[in-house]
């Protein structure tokens, strides 16, 4: 099976000026996923979609691919991932005519997500019958138990909630370390099919960074791991 991982990392961010090589434990945040592709048992390309110059750098002493620069208008705040990654898909194929049978997407925010995570995710997808695949964490606050304000009250969601955690169904939520798509659906626009696979992650491994807040919370997650393993 032929993996092709995509690794968006622009050089700019709301929440996080120059997120991508933001420290996290003494190394770059776009090192924790490099590892994550390096490491996987499976053989898997990593190409790196980038518009910055520092993270282009960075990216190949880490050993990933910059075949292509990704346009400035791929990389604003509010581009979305579908069509970074079909600019990727079309740059290798117009340079090598190259198709990959799955296309990962591997967010470099998601730094506790490791090769093992990957390899996981990579036979669950080759398994079962599904046309793609996305990462969930549990719920942290389960919505059964959520309130609304109104007019300055509080006002629960739900009329009579269940009392114990014990009794709520479990809800799981994207996490966003983890997608696996095929060129099939990138070509119909479309990031995810109609049967999903889910691979299922740990709270603790499921921080996204967004801002400096989630930064701490990544680094004492690796604690946590260190201590934990």
């Amino acid at each position: 099976m032929e993996v092709l991982a995509v690794i968006p990392a622009r050089g700019g961010s709301r929440g996080l000026p120059g997120k991508n090589l933001a420290e996290l434990a003494g190394r770059p945040l776009l090192a924790y996923t490099a590892d994550c592709v390096g490491d996987c048992l499976r053989p898997v390309r990593a190409v790196l979609s980038t518009d910055d110059e520092a993270v282009a750098r960075l990216g190949r002493r880490l050993g990933l691919e910059v075949p292509f620069r990704r346009p400035a208008e791929l990389a604003a705040d509010d581009t979305p991932t579908l069509p970074v990654i079909q600019h990727a898909l079309a740059e290798l194929s117009a340079a090598e005519g190259y198709r990959p049978e799955v296309v990962a997407v591997l967010q470099p925010t998601s730094p506790l997500r490791n090769a093992a995570h990957l390899e996981a995710a990579l036979e669950l997808f080759s398994s079962i019958d599904c046309d793609s695949l996305i990462s969930l964490a549990p719920v942290e606050h389960h919505p059964a138990w959520a309130w609304r304000i109104v007019d300055g009250l509080a006002v629960p969601e739900n009329a009579d909630p269940p009392r114990r955690r014990q009794d709520l169904p479990p809800l799981h939520r994207p996490n966003g370390a983890v997608y696996l798509t095929t060129p099939e659906l990138l070509a119909a626009d479309r990031l995810l099919g109609r049967r999903i696979a889910a691979l299922t992650m740990e709270p603790w491994e499921s921080v996204d960074i967004d801002d400096a807040w989630d930064l701490a919370v990544a680094e004492a997650a690796l604690i946590f791991r260190s201590r934990n393993r």
